[in-house]
C-alpha cells in the first residue's frame, strides 16, 4: 500500500491580534499571521491554501509591496527577525532575505522599489528603527545586516510608511512616533536618511499610516488613538506662502504651509483635512485605488476598536469627505484591528480581536456584509472529536469556545466551514466529546463537566448547509441564549426576554453560512446536565460509542485525584470511580465494541478496564503496567484501538510509538516504531488487510505509517511537512468514520494543535 497523494482541504486558523497582519496582494491572494506561520487564503476558493512556516515566534504584520519584479510579502515577528518573501505562482511563498539585527520583537515593516532594490525600513520595542536593503534578484535566503539605525530620540515608532515625492520619485520615510507626531525622512547624497520635517496635530499616539499620489500632490493619511485620521498634503512649492502682514485686502488667510526642501527643490505641507466618526483608537488606514473611487478618485479606509470601518469619499459638491459607516454595531460590537481593500477596490476585508475575518462586498454602489471563511479557535486546539456518523467536526480550545466544523454540500466544490458556535464559555476548554448524534460533553479549568443538546435551530442549519438530517429523538429546545457574564447556555424559554430569539430569526434558511457576527450567539446549544465529581480542572473525556457511559478525568499531582469517573450517559448519574494512576490521566479511549476503557497517564503507566455489564461497578481493571515493566520511559501523551478492537496504540513522549494486543494476555506486538521527535497524538484505521496508524509529533508534523498484524512492522508511507501539517506540538488526530473511508482508498484525518488550527487531510491510497 502507498499514498497517491494528500490534499489539505480545509484549514481553520485565526489572524493574529496585531493590526497590520493583514495583507491582499494584486494577485487575489490573502496573506495573515496565524501563530507562528503566515496564512495564504485564496479568496475565490474561500479555503486557506497553505500555511507558511519561517519564524519561530509570533507574527507581528504582513505587508505585501508591490515592485517592477513583481509582488514581495515582508512578515516581522516577535523573534527579533523580519523575512521577506516573493510571491510565486507555482512555489507560492519563496524566501528571498532574512532580516536580524533588531534585540526586541519586532512590530512593523515596511518596503518600497527604490533604483533596482527593495528599501526595508522596521521598527521594534526595542526603540529602533532600521533601514535595510534587499536585492530584487533570483536569490534564495540571504542573511543581510541593516544599512543604517535611525534615531527617533528616546521613544519607539508605532508605524513605519515609505512613499516617494511625485515630482522627482525621491524617496521619504514617514515614522510614527509615540510623542504624537510624524517624522519625515529623506535620502541626502550618502544614502542616508535625514529628518526633514514633523507633522503635528494629533493629540494621542499615532496607531498607522497610509500614502498614495494624486497628480503632483502626495497625501499621507494617519489614524491615531484620538479617535481622528489627518490627511496631510505635500506639494511642490514654487513660491514662499506670505506672511500675514503680507497679505493685500482682498486675499484669504490660508492654512498654514512648512516649507522644506529636498536637494535644490522646495515643498510645502500642510493639514488637508481631519476625519472624524470613530469613537475609539483608529487602528488602520488605507487609500484604496481608482476603481473604487467615487467623485475624487480615491476612497480612505479606516477601522478601530469601536467595531466600525468607515469608507470616505470626498463629495464634489461641498468639498468635504463623507462617511459611509460599516461593521458590527451595537450589541454584536467587537473590536476591529485591521482592514484592507482588495486589489479592484470593490471588496474590503477586516480582522477582529478575535481573529475572524469579515468581508463587505460593493453590490451596485452599496456596501453589504457577506459571507467567508476565514479564522478560526485564537489559542491552542485542545481536543477534536468527529460526530458519531462523521458528518461534522468538534473542537474545543483554550480561547475558551467549541466549534463545529461541517462540510458545505450546497457549494459548488468541496468546501469545509464553521458550521456553529455551540458552546462559548468563561474557562479554557480542554476536552470534548461526542456523546451522541446530538449531544456532546465538555470539560475545562472550571471542574465541570457539561454536557449540551442541539436546537432545532441548529438542525434547520444542518439540513439547509449540510444536507444533513440528524433526526434526533426526544424533545429538543427551539434555540440557546446566554445571559451576559453568565456560564449556562439556557433554552430560550429559560430565558427572562424569550424575545431575545427573535434576533436569529431566519438565519436557518440561508444559504450561506451564518457570518461570524451572529455565529457567537445564533448558534449555542442548550445545556442538557452539569456534572460534578473532580476536584481540578478536567483534562480529558470519552464516550462509549453506544452513548451508555461517559468517562472523565482532570489534572493530578497525587493519586488521590487521578481516578476516572464513569457517568451513566442517560440517567447521569455517577456510577464508579476507577483508582489506578499516580499522575494526570492524559487520555481516555473506549474500544469500538465498548468491550473495555484504555487510559494512559503522565506517570508512563497505562491501564485497560474491562466492560462486564455490572450495574454498580461495571468496568474492572484486566490489564496495567507500572513504572517497573511499562515499555514507555516517559509520559504517554496518546493512544487510540483499532477499529476492529484487537490492538491499540499508545505514544510517548521518548518518541516511541507501540502496538498492543488484546487477549487473555495484553502484550506488546512486534518492533516498536522510534521517532526522533516526542509523539503527542495517535490514531487508528482499519484498511482491508492493513492497519494505517497516524502519529503526530511535538514539532508539529504528522507521519502516516502502515503497520501489518501479519508481519508486525511498520513501513512509513507518507510524513506531512509544515508546510500543510503544524508548526506546534499536535493535540488530537482522529480519521472521519464514514463507510466510504471503510472500503475505500481515501481517508479524511483531523488535526489540531497549540498553533491554534485545525486541519482536515485527505489522503488516497493506492495498493501495491
Amino acid at each position: 500500500m502507498k499514498v497517491d497523494h494528500v490534499d489539505n482541504v480545509y484549514t481553520s486558523c485565526s489572524c493574529n491580534r496585531s493590526p497590520h497582519c493583514l495583507a491582499w496582494s494584486s494577485q487575489n491572494l490573502i496573506y495573515y499571521g496565524s501563530c507562528n506561520s503566515i496564512a495564504v487564503y485564496d479568496h475565490e476558493k474561500l479555503k486557506v491554501l497553505h500555511t507558511v512556516q519561517g519564524h519561530e515566534q509570533e507574527v507581528r504584520s504582513v505587508q505585501c509591496i508591490r515592485t517592477s519584479r513583481g509582488n514581495f510579502i515582508i512578515s516581522t515577528s516577535s523573534d527579533k527577525s523580519v523575512i521577506v518573501w516573493k510571491e510565486c505562482a507555482q512555489l507560492g511563498l519563496r524566501r528571498v532575505a532574512t532580516l536580524k539585527g533588531h534585540s526586541g520583537a519586532v512590530t512593523v515593516a515596511h518596503g518600497i522599489e527604490n533604483d533596482g532594490q527593495l528599501l526595508v525600513a522596521t521598527t521594534a520595542t526595542d526603540l529602533s528603527v532600521k533601514i535595510w536593503t534587499v536585492p530584487l534578484s533570483e536569490q534564495d535566503s540571504l542573511e543581510l545586516d541593516c544599512n543604517q539605525i535611525l534615531k527617533v530620540g528616546s521613544g519607539f515608532c508605532l508605524d513605519v510608511h515609505f512613499c516617494a515625492l511625485p515630482s522627482c520619485q525621491q524617496v521619504i520615510l514617514a515614522c510614527a512616533q509615540d510623542d504624537f507626531k510624524i517624522g519625515l525622512y529623506s535620502l541626502d547624497a550618502d544614502g542616508q536618511f535625514v529628518k526633514k520635517e514633523n507633522l503635528v496635530g494629533h493629540e494621542d499616539w499615532i496607531t498607522c499610516l497610509d500614502s498614495v499620489t494624486i497628480g503632483d500632490d502626495l497625501f499621507i493619511c494617519s489614524g491615531s488613538q484620538d479617535t481622528y485620521v489627518r490627511l496631510w498634503k505635500i506639494s511642490v512649492c514654487s513660491h514662499l506662502p506670505k506672511k500675514l502682514h503680507e497679505l493685500g485686502p482682498e486675499e484669504d488667510i490660508e492654512v498654514e504651509e512648512k516649507i522644506f526642501s529636498i536637494g535644490k527643490q522646495m515643498y510645502s505641507l500642510k493639514l488637508e483635512s481631519v476625519l472624524m466618526c470613530h469613537n475609539s483608537w483608529v487602528q488602520s488606514v488605507a487609500w484604496s485605488c481608482k476603481s473604487a473611487a467615487d467623485n475624487f478618485g480615491f476612497s480612505i479606509l479606516s477601522s478601530s476598536t469601536d467595531g466600525t470601518i468607515c469608507v470616505w469619499t470626498k463629495s464634489s459638491d461641498v468639498d468635504l469627505w463623507m462617511p459611509n459607516r460599516l461593521g458590527i454595531l451595537k450589541e454584536d460590537s467587537m473590536e476591529i484591528l485591521g482592514c484592507v481593500w482588495n486589489p479592484t477596490g470593490n471588496a474590503i476585508l477586516a480582522h477582529s480581536l478575535h481573529g475572524a475575518l469579515h468581508l463587505w462586498n460593493k453590490v451596485e454602489g452599496t456596501w453589504t456584509a457577506s459571507f467567508t471563511v476565514g479564522g478560526g479557535h485564537f489559542a491552542e486546539v485542545s481536543d477534536l472529536i468527529w460526530e458519531p456518523n462523521g458528518h461534522f467536526l468538534y473542537t474545543c480550545s483554550a480561547d475558551q469556545t467549541t466549534r463545529i466544523h461541517a462540510q458545505w454540500k450546497t457549494h459548488k466544490e468541496e468546501l469545509w466551514f464553521e458550521l456553529g458556535r455551540p458552546q462559548v464559555h468563561g474557562y479554557d476548554l480542554n476536552c470534548v466529546a461526542s456523546v451522541s448524534r446530538s449531544m456532546f460533553a465538555s470539560g475545562g479549568d472550571e471542574k465541570i463537566v457539561r454536557v449540551f443538546k442541539t436546537s432545532k435551530q441548529f438542525l434547520s442549519c444542518v439540513q439547509q448547509l449540510c444536507d444533513v438530517d440528524l433526526k434526533v429523538e426526544g424533545q429538543i429546545s427551539d434555540a440557546a441564549s446566554q445571559l451576559e457574564l453568565g456560564l449556562s447556555n439556557l433554552s430560550v424559554t429559560e430565558t427572562p426576554d424569550s424575545n431575545q430569539a427573535l434576533i436569529f430569526e431566519g438565519i436557518e434558511n440561508s444559504k450561506d453560512p451564518i457570518r461570524e457576527e451572529l455565529l457567537w450567539k445564533a448558534t449555542l446549544w442548550p445545556e442538557e446536565r452539569k456534572l460534578y465529581g473532580h476536584g481540578f480542572e478536567l483534562h480529558c473525556l470519552a464516550a462509549s460509542r453506544s452513548g451508555k457511559y461517559l468517562a472523565s478525568a482532570c489534572r493530578a499531582r497525587l493519586k488521590d485525584h487521578a481516578f476516572i469517573i464513569i457517568w451513566d450517559a442517560q440517567k447521569w448519574v455517577e456510577i464508579q470511580k476507577l483508582f489506578y494512576h499516580d499522575l494526570t490521566v492524559t487520555q481516555l479511549e473506549f474500544s469500538p465494541d465498548d468491550s473495555h476503557l484504555l487510559a494512559v497517564s503522565r506517570d508512563r503507566c497505562l491501564s485497560v478496564y474491562k466492560n462486564v455489564d455490572d450495574e454498580q461497578a461495571p468496568f474492572q481493571l484486566v490489564f496495567s503496567t507500572n513504572k517497573k515493566n511499562s515499555v514507555h520511559t516517559r509520559v504517554i501523551w496518546s493512544c487510540s484501538w483499532s477499529p476492529d478492537s484487537k490492538f491499540f496504540v499508545t505514544g510517548s513522549r521518548e518518541g516511541k510509538v507501540v502496538v498492543w494486543e488484546v487477549g487473555a494476555e495484553f502484550q506488546v506486538i512486534g518492533a516498536h516504531l522510534n521517532l526522533n521527535q516526542a509523539v503527542t497524538a495517535v490514531d487508528f484505521w482499519h484498511h482491508r488487510t492493513d492497519y494505517i496508524i497516524a502519529v503526530g509529533c511535538e514539532n508539529g508534523i504528522i507521519h502516516l505509517c502502515n503497520w501489518k498484524s501479519v508481519e508486525e512492522n511498520w513501513t512509513l508511507l507518507y510524513s506531512f511537512d509544515q508546510r500543510i501539517a503544524h508548526h506546534k506540538a499536535i493535540r488530537r488526530l482522529a480519521f472521519q468514520p464514514t463507510e466510504d473511508s471503510a472500503h475505500g482508498v481515501c481517508l479524511v484525518l483531523a488535526s489540531c494543535s497549540n498553533d491554534c488550527s485545525v486541519k482536515l487531510f485527505k489522503i488516497c491510497l493506492l495498493d501495491e
